[in-house]
């Protein structure tokens, strides 16, 4: 799916805006940005790719299991 999301200080660590991910500040934006990738159906599919490609290597249900398991202190035997 093609994400357009609210700009985050975090989300570049996530996805690279722009190219995995299309990010707005105000409510403006985001309708300037919804109606431009709704008319550039090539650009939106790209960056939807990507943004898959991106979710489907690094943003899995057993790498956040890991990187909980990671923050547990883990108990003394």
């Amino acid at each position: 799916a093609f994400l357009v999301t609210d700009k985050k200080s975090n989300l570049a660590e996530m996805f690279e805006p722009g190219k995995e991910v299309v990010c707005y500040e105000s409510a403006e934006e985001c309708l300037d940005l919804v109606e431009f990738y709704r008319k550039n159906e090539p650009e939106r599919a790209r960056i939807a790719a990507a943004g898959q490609r991106r979710t489907l290597a690094e943003h899995t249900y057993a790498r956040r299991a890991g990187e909980l398991l990671a923050l547990t202190p883990q108990s003394a035997s």
